[in-house]
């Protein structure tokens, strides 16, 4: 059961969450520099709709989350945009930048809906991932994150590089680089391996991974193990692992809360935190 390789859409997502993390931390930086953090708060409150809102305040008031943590990508073009003239363009080099600067963040947000709810086999178009790709290094650049903007601009040389050549070569392009949080390939499967057990074994990798790197949570979304390992038409398994006590027990996991759930209970949207279990060495 091999990776299906996508390196526009791996590229992106790469990119997407380097801006998420720099951008949300520009927004409450800027907001409480001339607001206060209490005031921040409730202005980024105000902006959001009913849905959004109800998300953001159920997540510091019980995420235990700083207010940084609970900004979602989708939230920073309206926050953005509603704040320019009395704190963010103040920030940035010039007041003629806002549409510009409004527009791409944008742009990056509708990406990321499509990178995470991409249900094709097929990659991203190498193009638009490239112009996506530009558009997140010029915003990291406006804000003065300039350490996150060479970050994502050696991405999208590596992608640029690997397009080249395997246009050359006439094969599928893949990118070297090792990721912020590397995923490991999945156990290749025993003859007598039951696909339950492959979606157990690829996960519990997963959380080794992140318990080897010190993390003490990990969160997965059921659409993106059942695409990284290349299944079809098998959500239901995915989820089905995902919720079953033998998977916590042999990841040495222990589950949080249900961060997102679809309205049929099972799908591409069932969104779970684990708590990582302290162990003497890998999971079995």
């Amino acid at each position: 059961m091999p990776l299906i390789e996508r390196p526009n859409r791996d590229a992106l997502r790469r990119a997407l969450d380097i801006y998420h993390d720099a951008m949300r931390s520009f927004v409450v930086r800027t907001l409480v520099k001339v607001h206060g953090r209490q005031r921040a708060q409730d202005l980024i409150i105000d902006t959001l709709r009913h849905t959004a809102s109800s998300r953001f305040r159920r997540e510091l008031r019980y995420g235990n989350v700083p207010l940084e943590q609970a900004i979602d990508i989708g939230d920073i073009p309206n926050i953005v945009d509603r704040y320019w003239d009395c704190s963010f363009g103040r920030e940035l080099p010039a007041h003629r930048v806002r549409p510009d600067f409004v527009g791409m963040t944008r742009l990056i947000w509708n990406m990321r809906n499509r990178v995470e709810h991409w249900s094709s086999r097929d990659d991203l178009d190498t193009e638009e991932a490239r112009a996506r790709l530009t558009d997140i290094a010029t915003v990291l650049g406006l804000i003065n994150a300039l350490v996150e903007q060479r970050e994502v601009e050696q991405i999208r040389s590596q992608l640029a590089a690997a397009s080249s050549s395997s246009a050359v070569a006439g094969e599928q392009p893949a990118i070297a680089s090792t990721p912020r949080n590397p995923v490991p390939s999945p156990v290749p499967p025993a003859q007598r391996t039951s696909q339950a057990q492959q979606i157990r074994d690829y996960l519990r990798q997963r959380v080794d991974v992140r318990r080897q790197a010190g993390a003490t949570s990990v969160t997965f979304r059921a659409g993106d193990v059942h695409d990284d390992l290349g299944l079809r038409s098998r959500l239901p398994n995915v989820c089905q692992v995902l919720e079953g006590n033998l998977f916590h027990a042999q990841a040495g996991v222990e589950r949080v809360r249900c961060l997102e759930q679809p309205p049929s209970g099972r799908g591409a949207n069932l969104v779970i935190e684990f708590r990582i279990l302290p162990t003497t060495g890998p999971s079995r």
